[in-house]
């Protein structure tokens, strides 16, 4: 591997473990309105794009009904009840692995598809507000993920080579956005969600491995 200038994460499903806290809060709000959605189903969301998972979730409903209309009724129900304790969540290796990285020199950033203030709070909640050079949130570009929009920005302004550059992503559609836009990916491996992983560069079983998978481009 060549030297590593700069790390770029994922935030659900590599930094914090979120993605089986989201399901539960759907399959809660369905079951309100007496509607059974199949576990099956609900894990289809896993890394899926905001758009994508609403446009889902409407095809779920018992009527039709527009996205954007159920997104706001999800918002009102579930409110106060769907609190995160991101502190509780935190992947393992994460609070080791960044400021070696960055006593290394290399630079670090976050670049999710969640909103700013999601990040902001996992970021405060994690103690890891001084931990990044850079948070990008897929929500200030027209498309997500698997659009590569969202990690050609961060690159950009993180002033560093793409070559020199990795992204750690556990999603299908994580992976292919860094595919496409030619930057190294290592996927942290997942069986729980059927992603698809074999497309990226590197498969690793956890956080510590990718940051060892790092050190080898100093060598």
């Amino acid at each position: 591997m060549e030297k590593i200038d700069a790390v770029i994460f994922d935030m659900d499903g590599v930094l914090i473990d979120s993605e089986p806290i989201y399901m539960h809060h759907v399959l809660s709000f369905y079951e309100r309105f007496g509607i059974h959605v199949p576990y099956e189903e609900v894990v289809k969301l896993a890394g899926s794009s905001n758009e994508a998972s609403w446009q889902m979730m409407a095809s779920w409903w018992k009527e039709a009904i527009d996205p954007k209309e159920l997104e706001q009724l999800y918002e009102t129900i579930m409110q106060g009840e769907e609190e995160v304790v991101f502190a509780d969540i935190v992947n393992p290796y994460v609070r080791y692995i960044l400021p070696r990285l960055r006593e290394r020199g290399i630079k670090t950033a976050i670049a999710s598809s969640s909103p700013m203030s999601a990040i902001h709070a996992m970021m405060q909640q994690c103690q890891l507000t001084n931990s990044f050079d850079l948070v990008v949130t897929g929500r200030d570009f027209p498309f997500s993920k698997p659009d590569p929009t969202i990690y050609l920005h961060t690159v950009k302004q993180l002033k560093v080579a793409k070559e020199h550059c990795i992204i750690i992503e556990d999603s299908t559609y994580g992976i292919e956005a860094a595919i496409r836009a030619d930057i190294k990916v290592a996927a942290l491996k997942d069986e729980r969600f059927h992603y698809d992983q074999t497309k990226a560069t590197y498969l690793v079983h956890d956080l510590l491995e990718a940051y060892h998978l790092i050190l080898e481009g100093e060598d």
